[in-house]
């Protein structure tokens, strides 16, 4: 078959701005890739959006690639698929322009979800089905009328510890069962006050979770989580830079370390888990898609760590990416658990129960545990189809993926698209095929 390639430019502010220990997010910028089979005349959707302070590569570096590949894909080059086995990835020589983009993550996960989403749509199946078809003995697509829910975590980025308090409090009253603090942007002394003013507003059954995004150093680092130890903190993300740094710390604080920032690729995962990092941090995006996450993941569990899956404050397409991957990271978890604790008649590791728990009250999904993702973030977005599409949205602390066979499988929608020269939204580098409405 032949594929057309469209690249999609976005600009899209935040509701309100989302403070980091490195940096202060007010808008996020990317492209929507769109592969679209000519023949048969279905559309698959993929994001590209790199996010400044955090990625390795900046949007023009990812534009400028996924440019490259679209003249590829279009001119014929590197473009021609095969009708191959669908637990094949990438079938004939897309895979090679595949290949080309693995310096540029964003774009090569933008591509490949778009290649996902559009095989999932050709076989009538929700995208889940077709990850987990491709990563699981036991295919989900065997089940795809068993309701499925990801559990996610809210987040808090407001400074000062009595917004911090109220915020925790309507969180809670909401029905999220983990949330995220932001810390790092203020001084220790103030954070350790905001961990308890979350702790005390949320309640004892909350799982909190802190952020530093790499902010401390490992004194600091060390001594703060001391400081938090006795609010239940479930695990610190990057409370400073570098895996060995991570280590030092993990090694000393009764707080276990969670590493996200320093994963890069598939070797860091493995570097992690082997200096004692208990749970892995996994950004389809920043990874390069999610075929790269899945086996990632599957690798950390395997060593026994707790794997989260997050967006990177996407659009709903990303999000809608990730979710399906965190479905299928949650089916390989449960069906990892189930077999080998009924072939060893052994117990879930400690890691394992790190965040599958809210201090001894388990939530449950298919009778087992399952792990808060970091996915309710459609809501900062002011103009995001996420707010309407009625496909994704999150509902007491949970993203539920309706399995209903209609044409909306793949992601679940299809971003509307505007036949437009306003150059409301436009980036300035690239030549849009079209300009993106996110509404219903």
């Amino acid at each position: 078959m032949t594929l057309t390639c469209g690249l999609h430019p976005f600009c899209l502010p935040l509701r309100s701005p989302i403070r980091t220990a490195t940096t202060v997010v007010s808008h996020r910028e990317g492209l929507l890739v769109s592969l679209t089979d000519n023949a048969s005349g279905h559309t698959g959707w993929g994001e590209a959006s790199p996010l400044p302070g955090w990625s390795r590569t900046g949007i023009a570096q990812t534009s400028e690639a996924l440019v490259d590949a679209q003249r590829q894909i279009n001119t014929g080059v590197s473009a021609y698929v095969s009708d191959g086995d669908i637990r094949n990835m990438i079938d004939g020589d897309i895979s090679n322009t595949l290949k080309s983009l693995s310096s540029t993550p964003h774009a090569r996960a933008g591509l490949a979800g778009a290649w996902d989403d559009l095989q999932a749509r050709k076989s009538s199946q929700p995208l889940m089905s077709y990850l987990a078809a491709r990563h699981l003995a036991t295919a989900r697509h065997e089940r795809v009328n068993t309701p499925v829910a990801v559990r996610v975590n809210a987040l808090i980025s407001c400074v000062e510890p009595e917004t911090v308090r109220q915020q925790s409090y309507k969180i809670a009253q909401a029905g999220f069962t983990a949330l995220k603090l932001k810390v790092g942007f203020a001084e220790p002394s103030l954070d350790v006050l905001r961990v308890k003013a979350a702790r005390a507003g949320a309640g004892a059954e909350m799982e909190l979770r802190i952020d530093a995004n790499g902010a401390w150093d490992t004194t600091t680092a060390i001594e703060t989580l001391k400081r938090v130890s006795s609010q239940h903190v479930a695990f610190c993300e990057e409370p400073v830079r570098g895996l060995r740094a991570l280590a030092s710390v993990a090694r000393a604080s009764k707080v276990p370390i969670a590493a996200d920032e320093s994963i890069q690729s598939t070797a860091d995962i493995e570097e992690a888990i082997d200096i004692g990092v208990q749970v892995v941090v996994v950004k389809p995006q920043a990874i390069g898609g999610a075929d790269i996450a899945l086996a990632a993941s599957r690798h950390a569990q395997l060593a026994g760590a707790t794997v989260v899956v997050t967006s990177f404050l996407d659009t709903c397409v990303g999000v809608a990416h990730a979710l399906h991957t965190a479905a299928t990271v949650d089916d390989v978890c449960t069906h990892h658990k189930h077999t080998s604790h009924a072939a060893h008649n052994n117990p879930p590791s400690q890691a394992h129960k790190l965040t599958s728990r809210a201090h001894g009250h388990p939530t449950q999904t298919h009778g087992h545990p399952t792990q808060a993702h970091g996915l309710a973030t459609g809501s900062l977005l002011q103009n995001s189809f996420l707010q309407t599409a009625p496909t994704i949205h999150v509902k007491c602390g949970y993203i539920h993926i309706p399995q209903t066979h209609d044409q909306t499988h793949g992601i679940g929608f299809a971003p509307r698209i505007c036949n437009t020269n306003s150059p409301h939204g436009f980036m300035p580098h690239i030549h849009p095929t079209t300009s993106i409405r996110f509404s219903t």
